[in-house]
Parts: C-alpha cells; sequence; structure tokens
C-alpha cells in the first residue's frame, strides 16, 4: 500500500514538473544568416483597431474585393488556406503557438525561456489556394498584430508586451529575387490593440506556384510587465492580395 502511494506522488511530481516546465517547439533556427545582407525596414503602426471591430470591416472588404485575403476569414477569397505554426520555445500547453492565429483575445503564445524572451521567436508557415488545382499571384502586404496578452488588462500589465520585433517574410523563387527575403523592424506602442503596419509596395513579393509564404517573429525588445518576466503575443494576422 504505502508502495503506491510513492508511484502515485511520482506520477502527480512529474505532472506538475511537465506543467511547469517550458517547451521547446522545433529545432530549427531563425534565419539570420538569410537576411545578413538585405536592408532591415523600419516600421511603425499605420492604423488600431480592437480586434474584432477590424475582422468585421475586413469582412466585408473581401466580400467587396475578389483579390483581398486575410488570416482571420481567410475562404472569402481562397479556396484554402493551410498555417502550420511553431515556435522556438513555448510557456506549457496552455500557451502554445498556434494561439496567435485562434482568433481568442483570450489565450496567447508565451515563450517559455527564463527572462523576457529576448531572441525568441514564432513562424507561420503558409500554403494558399485560390480555385482549385490553379494559382494565382498572391502577396502579404499588412500585418496586424496584438503584442501582449489582451484576455484583460490585468492580463495585459503583468505580462511582458513586445516592444520591437523582427519579422522575416521568405517568397519562393518564383518571386522577383529581390525580395525572395524581406526584413521588417516593426516598432509597437503599448497598446492593447491590434496595431497595423503596411508593407511598403517595393517590399512585395508576388508569387503564384505555389502560393506560399514564411513569417517568422522574433522577439526584440519587450515593455517590462508588473509581475512576470514572460513576453505574449495574443494574436497575429496577415493581410495581402490574391488577384482573381
Amino acid at each position: 500500500m504505502k508502495m503506491k502511494k510513492i508511484y502515485t506522488f511520482l506520477l502527480m511530481f512529474l505532472v506538475m514538473l511537465f506543467c511547469c516546465t517550458s517547451i521547446t517547439t522545433t529545432k530549427e533556427q531563425f534565419p539570420a544568416e538569410k537576411i545578413a545582407n538585405i536592408p532591415i525596414i523600419e516600421l511603425h503602426p499605420e492604423e488600431y483597431y480592437q480586434y474584432q471591430e477590424f475582422a468585421e470591416k475586413d469582412k466585408a472588404i473581401q466580400k467587396k474585393y475578389s483579390g483581398v485575403w486575410n488570416t482571420i476569414t481567410p475562404k472569402i477569397n481562397l479556396n484554402e488556406l493551410k498555417i502550420k505554426v511553431t515556435a522556438s520555445s513555448t510557456l506549457g500547453k496552455a500557451y502554445q503557438a498556434p494561439n496567435i492565429i485562434d482568433k481568442k483575445l483570450e489565450t496567447a503564445w508565451v515563450e517559455g525561456v527564463k527572462g523576457p524572451g529576448k531572441g525568441e521567436w514564432v513562424k507561420l508557415k503558409l500554403d494558399a489556394e485560390k480555385i482549385s488545382h490553379s494559382s494565382t499571384p498572391f502577396s502579404i502586404s499588412e500585418i496586424g498584430i496584438i503584442p501582449g496578452y489582451a484576455k484583460s488588462r490585468t492580463t495585459w500589465y503583468e505580462n511582458n508586451r513586445v516592444k520591437k520585433m523582427l519579422v522575416v517574410i521568405y517568397t519562393p523563387e518564383s518571386a522577383p529575387q529581390e525580395n525572395e527575403w524581406v526584413a521588417l523592424r516593426l516598432i509597437l506602442n503599448d497598446d492593447n490593440k491590434l496595431q497595423l503596419f503596411e508593407i511598403p509596395s517595393d517590399y512585395i513579393a508576388d508569387n503564384s506556384d505555389p502560393m506560399t509564404k514564411t513569417v517568422w517573429f522574433k522577439i526584440e525588445d519587450v515593455y517590462p510587465g508588473t509581475k512576470y518576466d514572460d513576453t505574449c503575443i495574443s494574436e497575429i494576422v496577415l493581410r495581402g492580395g490574391c488577384l482573381p
């Protein structure tokens, strides 16, 4: 009987240890060498929205113009959009990387390393389809980010918020060669809203075969939390063109 209690205690201890331990979700590296010799374009937010306000506004735009898509409601003008999300680390199962595209402000991706998480990153790999068995020029022109834990005012300020973020966009070789790799530095405000950044037209790449993009978001600096030293991102939105 004593042995059974010991085994039960050990099992509970291991479960608690797992739940409190960060998870490194991928062995991939941030593509620093790919952008070593290209300029990094610094961007500031163009507009600010409540998340649902933006979702409804952009939904109406997509219904009016068939050449627009976003990651919130992709199937209005895309036949399909698959998004694979991975991260360099994660603070347990409740804070995994796919939370950044789940359309829920009460969830977030939280990096899982000691300290504020500078250098940690999350990656979105997009695979789109406009019409069954065909392709069309596909681009990313805007990025929206809620750079903290948006669940409440308390979660926002108790945790770190992203202050600077390095974004790298990879477009396969069917795009113009000069924009195969694009690097952007986003300067974010400490504001619990969807902050929308417009990519300059000279740095937008179209590709049609395949209709894929890979985008990395790397934490460079943070606004410190009042209670926790964990950096959170509630939502990321990508928006662009998909010509008819």
